[in-house]
């Protein structure tokens, strides 16, 4: 595929059409169905409006597509566009030549211009690489239009306060002064106001000020907005008019209210921004002021707490209950309320159980919570817990101690124990800051439970072919065997298989071998699972029951379907994995078995051409096999092209020909052989996009029927073929041939001037390769030395004829010389 892409003027102005030309030629020698063809016009900015076309060039010799009508789009407020992006057929050694033409409108902009690109791509469809991959083309130019009026615009910004205290109202002053000529319709406004920490609300509202000039809007009327929570506001953000020479002045009253902080301070600041409206260019191009302050508040009440915990047994075995007490104590003056306790168990393992209660200690000295109550609560198959996560009241020197009895119910475990922890931490309420900040407390220790059961499984996997061609089947046997004295219930059994690229399809299905001497599963039933577009699958992925002793022998059909690959080429893993049921552990403990192979594609094709359809008898004709490659790369193809033995005559030490392209090569076994009446040899290399050229001249035959077509075949089969159909190829030619007279004349040398003294009657045979034998007969009469017969419409045109010839006696007085005829042939025009 070649892209090309021209175009009539490298710089138009707004509203002036454009013309680009666009060609798609197929330079290869494979007809392409569903080629995408995409072109992209880009501006440097957004027009207001492009309308764009296509249509086909007179020049076109591929099918002009539908949807090339000359039909006009339009696109309003855009930077690009795709004046088309469709499917198109490219039949081989065709071109489609577009043109585009494209006509942009711009507003002002500040330079007067700005660049323009277009890029003609082309994308293959499924089953076709392009070679280059991508091809496209790409042509630039220039947009001019009226240059932007420019305004000036300043910003100023001051602050009455700049340290208020919550609650305190700041009052800011905005001026926007147009320090230019140009009146300016629709400056955009707007004022940011930031606060480093959240406030419980902002309000705010603006007014224009006695001092302005300029038009006052109509939303600067004093209404106050209120914002609550939040770290900033827009006082204002809106269109406003600045005529030549006029001031705006906002005045802007901010009243932030704010809670405790831990340093009774925060930072603030205000930002007054202006955005010129469209068609406008500012200098400077976005003006803008900011002012700084801080907002003071109370200090946050500082309250200390202190955590501990304890454990009444470091180890305790499955099911037996531990208890931990958990003591939070208020240590300073300051009484929390809404102080958030927190209390986490964590197992190294899934538990099948954990049960938890809480319960207030009589030493407490705080208030109880009434969660604090003694309910159970029991949680499944979990790693940890929260026994308690509540707010409590802890009054300045007091304590709260929480029971909490923790009972974890474990099944077996490898090593028969596992590691907990349990962590205790207080969190603070709003308004009210720790000291330490998160105080927290942890003890840690043992659970043990039985040991699990060891079984021994061993898993082997292999493959009856390595290497197969995309369709074709490989098919593993996976073998899972209990080397051990432990039966096992549930073992999950997996195979995955991968593949390097992704697949159209990848069919598969699961079977017990008879050599299975352990129970076969349901489901490997034979049952076929199909999955498309993917790289990987699960043949299996089930329990299964192993008895101690016993074999599992899977067998694993897998059949991959995939489209070309550009290297013809990728590898695939089958990975078969067992994994223990709960209550056993495996050694080694996680087995498994890979085999690697590879998936090939290629997409051999032949074409058979003769260099006339409907040559004459006898003339010479030339025979020739195309042998390409349309994907991957391959080698040491076969080649036989089978000629028709009794329509095509090889003359003797006619050898046939190669020539080789692409990076081909040539057969260095190529022959003729008249046996059989066959060429062939091998291609010992056809990369893709390569191709070679095998051709043997020789001569249309001579057959023995008024009209007949000839055969002939190329065979290139390869295995790894996508398409094997296309590995043969035959054409015929066909010829009409006539039968002639042949005229036999006699002559005898050595009579007397006088001729023959008596009649001499000679009797022949006429031996033809196509037409057969004809018996001939010659008399010479009486004072004669010749004579002439004819075998009537007995002979095909262009036949290879022989003439044996029986003489009489020879007359009184004379004698024979020679006993062997001189045959002299004549051409008398026949043929």
């Amino acid at each position: 595929m070649s892209v090309s892409k021209t175009q009539d003027l490298s710089t138009v102005a707004s509203g002036q059409t454009r013309t680009y030309t666009v060609t798609y030629t197929n330079t290869g020698t494979t007809d392409i169905t569903g080629l995408t063809v995409r072109d992209q016009y880009n501006l440097g900015t957004n027009a207001t409006r492009i309308e764009s076309s296509v249509s086909c060039a007179p020049s076109s010799t591929a099918p002009c597509p539908t949807w090339a009508n000359g039909t006009t789009q339009s696109n309003t407020n855009t930077t690009f566009i795709y004046p088309f992006n469709n499917p198109v057929n490219l039949p081989a050694g065709t071109s489609l030549v577009l043109t585009v033409p494209v006509t942009a409108t711009l507003g002002c902009l500040p330079t007067g211009s700005t660049s323009s690109n277009n890029t003609a791509y082309a994308f293959p469809p499924t089953g076709i690489q392009l070679n280059p991959a991508n091809p496209s083309a790409r042509v630039t130019g220039t947009l001019t239009t009226t240059v932007c009026p420019t305004a000036s615009v300043s910003v100023s910004k001051t602050q009455d306060l700049s340290t208020v205290a919550s609650g305190q109202t700041r009052t800011y002053t905005v001026t926007y002064t147009n320090t230019g000529t140009t009146d300016i319709t629709g400056l955009t406004v707007r004022d940011q106001y930031n606060l480093g920490t959240n406030a419980t609300r902002i309000e705010s509202s603006v007014s224009c000020a006695p001092s302005s000039t300029a038009p006052c809007p109509t939303w600067a009327n004093g209404t106050t907005q209120s914002n609550t929570n939040t770290t900033f506001i827009y006082p204002f953000n809106n269109p406003v008019n600045l005529p030549a020479g006029t001031s705006l002045v906002l005045t802007v009253p901010v009243t932030a209210t704010l809670g405790c902080l831990p340093t009774g301070s925060t930072s603030s600041n205000n930002t007054a921004y202006a955005f010129p409206p469209t068609g406008i260019q500012l200098n400077p191009a976005n003006p803008s002021a900011r002012v700084t302050g801080t907002l003071t508040t109370t200090v946050c009440p500082t309250a200390s707490v202190s955590v501990s915990k304890t454990q009444d047994l470091s180890t305790v075995a499955s099911g037996q209950t531990r208890t931990y007490t958990v003591t939070y104590t208020n240590t300073g003056t300051t009484d929390i309320t809404g102080l958030t306790v927190r209390d986490q168990y964590n197992l190294g393992t899934n538990a099948t159980r954990i049960e938890s209660s809480v319960s207030c200690a009589p030493s407490s000295t705080a208030p109880c919570p009434t969660w604090a109550n003694g309910t159970t609560q029991s949680n499944t198959n979990t790693t940890f817990i929260y026994p308690f996560n509540n707010p409590v009241n802890l009054p300045a020197g007091t304590s709260l101690v929480l029971t909490v009895p923790v009972t974890a119910t474990l099944g077996c475990l490898p090593t028969g124990s596992t590691s907990s922890n349990n962590t205790a931490y207080a969190f603070p309420p709003t308004g009210i800051q720790l000291n330490p900040a998160n105080p927290s407390a942890r003890v840690t220790g043992t659970l043990t439970t039985t040991v699990c059961p060891t079984a021994s499984v061993s898993v082997s996997k292999t493959q009856d072919l390595s290497t197969v061609a995309s369709g074709q089947t490989r098919t593993y046997t996976v073998t899972y065997t209990n080397t051990g004295t432990t039966d096992i219930t549930g073992l999950t059994v997996r195979d995955q298989y991968n593949l390097g690229t992704n697949a159209t399809r990848i069919e598969s299905s699961v079977s017990c071998a008879p050599s299975s001497t352990a129970p076969c599963p349901t489901w490997a039933n034979g049952t076929t699972q199909s999955n498309t577009n993917t790289t990987f699958i699960y043949p299996f992925n089930n329990p299964v029951n192993l008895p101690a002793g016993t074999s599992l022998v899977l067998t694993v059909p897998v059949t991959a379907t995939l489209g070309c690959l550009p290297t013809g080429s990728t590898s695939s893993n089958n990975t078969a994995y067992a994994f223990p049921p709960t209550g056993i552990q495996l050694n080694p403990a996680n087995p498994s078995a890979r085999v690697t192979g590879t998936l090939r594609t290629t997409d051999i094709t032949t074409v058979t051409r003769v260099s006339t359809s409907s040559p004459e008898p006898g003339e010479e004709l030339t025979v020739s096999s195309e042998i390409s490659n349309g994907c991957g790369a391959t080698t040491n193809v076969p080649v036989t092209i089978t000629l028709p033995k009794a329509g095509f005559t090889v003359p003797d030490g006619a050898t046939p020909v190669c020539t080789a392209s692409g990076g081909a090569t040539c057969p260095t076994d190529l022959v003729y052989d008249p046996t059989s009446h066959t060429v062939t040899g091998t291609v010992t290399s056809v990369p893709s996009g390569g191709s070679v050229v095998i051709s043997l001249t020789g001569r249309a035959g001579v057959i023995q029927s008024f009209g007949s077509s000839q055969l002939v075949t190329t065979s290139a089969p390869d295995p790894w073929d996508l398409t094997p159909s296309t590995n043969t190829s035959s054409t015929t030619y066909a010829y009409r041939n006539t039968r002639t007279d042949v005229t036999v004349i006699h002559r005898v040398e050595g009579l007397p001037a006088t001729g023959a003294p008596e009649e001499m009657t000679f009797t022949g045979t006429l031996t033809c390769q196509a037409s057969g034998t004809h018996s001939v007969s010659v008399t010479i009469p009486v004072g004669s030395t010749e004579a002439r017969t004819t075998v009537p419409a007995t002979v095909w045109l262009k036949d290879s004829c022989s003439i044996s010839v029986e003489h009489p006696e020879a007359p009184a007085g004379l004698s024979w010389v020679s006993g062997t005829p001189a045959i002299l042939t004549e051409d008398t025009g026949g043929g």
